[in-house]
């Protein structure tokens, strides 16, 4: 038995940067009602592994559609 999870094509993950976070959020949470399920700074390793040493102590935030 296979779940949505499992359905070929559905977008299961993605990374966006945006250059305004709070701009950004209000717009993820509020116009696609996606909720907050997570949120902190990039560690310094994370940013590193994804070669984006930068991003290191930006502020990210997880966030899940209702369903």
């Amino acid at each position: 038995m296979s779940s949505d999870l499992d359905t070929p094509g559905r977008i299961k993950c993605g990374t966006i940067a945006a250059p305004a976070y709070d701009v950004m959020l209000a717009d993820y949470t509020g116009l696609l009602g996606l909720s907050v399920i997570e949120s902190g700074k990039v560690p310094a390793d994370l940013a590193a592994a994804w070669g984006a040493p930068a991003s290191a102590g930006r502020r990210t935030a997880v966030l899940r559609h209702p369903d």
